[in-house]
């Protein structure tokens, strides 16, 4: 029988473990097999920028990952300051900024020291098979930080509903050098699909039918993040075409006339 004051567990609900305590308030309870311990903060907002001081953390140690929720924010930056990277760096506890829809996981050691930015900013691409488009990136001291010596976690939640072949589905990252597509891969289950990087760029899930590793080389996007249609590299390339044959006519038209006075 409990003791005097306790309460028995509701029907269904088990009782903790020896040893097993509930996760206090701020906290996560860990997935069956993780021991991790998920602390989440709420830190202090201002539009779209949410700043995360060290006093938000609380007690740290080396199985904590630290959580920092931005609602529903398609464009949100998260400030992290020079006290909290130096806390989180200490207890070497990596941190997670989500927005419900994509989880962006991030090892503290790979952090800049001093006053940091992460951003994740929802990219529009016009083309059916795009499921969910980011671009991430982390700034500091006015310098981008775009690749890592560890590797991120990048997970991203798709409605089941989209989806039409489970198999299809996997995750691309833009290549802004060579203005491309390139496979990243993943699975996608349970509505989510995970992959790890060693860099940031514009990552996106898209469907492709047939060959799952074909990349949609046909889909562009802007430099800006903002919305191109498909056709925008073909139109350009018309044009520039157009134009050198403009410029060519006009010279064989001059060498001509030339001649013809001479």
């Amino acid at each position: 029988e409990p003791a005097p004051g306790e309460e028995e567990p509701a029907p269904g609900e088990e009782e903790p473990a020896p040893g097993e305590e509930e996760p206090a308030p701020g906290e996560e309870k860990p997935a069956p097999g993780d021991k991790t311990k998920r602390v989440v903060v709420e830190p202090v907002k201002k539009d779209n920028v949410y700043t995360v001081e060290a006093k938000d953390l609380g007690e740290l140690n080396k199985e904590t990952t630290v959580v920092v929720k931005v609602s529903d924010e398609k464009d949100a930056k998260v400030v992290l300051t020079a006290d909290t990277i130096a806390k989180l760096k200490e207890a070497n506890a990596p941190v997670i900024v989500t927005n419900e829809v994509v989880e962006v996981e991030i090892p503290a050691s790979i952090l800049p020291d001093g006053k940091t930015e992460i951003q994740i900013k929802e990219v529009k691409v016009e083309d059916e098979r795009a499921l969910v488009v980011y671009d991430f990136t982390i700034t500091s001291n006015g310098k981008i930080y775009n690749k890592f010596k560890e590797e991120i976690t990048l997970t991203f939640k798709v409605d089941p509903k989209l989806v039409k072949n489970p198999k299809n589905v996997k995750v691309f990252y833009y290549n802004e050098a060579m203005k491309k597509w390139e496979l990243v891969g993943g699975e996608y289950k349970d509505g989510k699909i995970t992959v790890t990087t060693d860099h940031f760029s514009i990552f996106g899930v898209f469907e492709i039918e047939g060959t799952p590793t074909t990349p949609p080389t046909d889909v562009d996007v802007a430099e800006t993040g903002t919305q191109l249609p498909a056709t925008a590299t073909n139109t350009y390339n018309t044009l520039v075409a157009g134009l050198m044959l403009i410029i060519v006519s006009a010279g064989m038209f001059i060498v001509i006339r030339k001649r013809k006075r001479a």
